[in-house]
């Protein structure tokens, strides 16, 4: 019980989100990365791309909600954070996942889809190579374009930084836009590897925060 009012208290400025309100998180989700290198690889054509980027979105967002937590800055969603907790050893893959990623499939189109499936393998194969231990992964964080600057990134991830702390775990992330990694970098995140997705401009930063005692 102690443990729970901890939690509680560490996160009392932020607000879970639901299913409920996860459109509303997916526009949020589409302004901030539209113009991202991957966005851009995924969807380069860019009259059909937000509508493309939402369902991606919804899809992925639909997996943090049923895998992990998922909070706002308010109920106006300035910024959203993922989080999801991993135990390799005991962690599985959801059985719904691959019935969600053929239903996906139908919805994006066979060659986008197979541009995302091997940017997902990758991005797969690099988190079980540096984190083959119990940890947090943090999973996606967005501001609204017109607040980045203003706070709202701190806000979303000091509270759980701090409630992982307390539980002396480890916290990885993943980030594919090189204007994040100071951001990260102040949050005691140091940079692992810098991957690139073949044959592409994309690039994948992979930083972990030490668990601390």
């Amino acid at each position: 019980m102690k443990r729970t009012k901890t939690v509680v208290k560490i996160l009392e400025d932020l607000v879970p989100l639901t299913t409920s309100q996860i459109d509303l998180a997916v526009d949020l989700m589409v302004k901030a990365i539209f113009e991202d290198p991957s966005s851009i690889y995924f969807f380069p054509d860019v009259t059909t791309r937000k509508e493309k980027l939402s369902r991606l979105w919804k899809f992925f967002l639909g997996q943090v909600l049923s895998s992990g937590e998922l909070y706002a800055t308010s109920s106006n969603i300035e910024g959203l954070a993922g989080w999801i907790s991993h135990n390799p050893a005991e962690n599985s893959v959801p059985k719904t996942l691959q019935g969600d990623i053929m239903s996906l499939t139908f919805k994006m189109g066979f060659d986008d889809m197979m541009k995302i499936s091997y940017h997902m393998m990758l991005c797969g194969q690099l988190h079980e190579q540096h984190v083959n231990f119990p940890h947090w992964c943090l999973s996606p964080i967005a501001v609204s374009p017109e607040l980045q600057g203003k706070g709202y990134a701190s806000k979303l991830i000091k509270p759980m930084l701090s409630r992982i702390d307390n539980e002396q775990k480890p916290c990885y992330l993943q980030t594919e836009n090189e204007k994040n990694i100071p951001i990260y970098e102040h949050f005691g995140f140091k940079l692992i590897e810098k991957a690139s997705l073949p044959h592409t401009d994309v690039y994948i930063w992979c930083m972990l925060r030490d668990k601390r005692d």
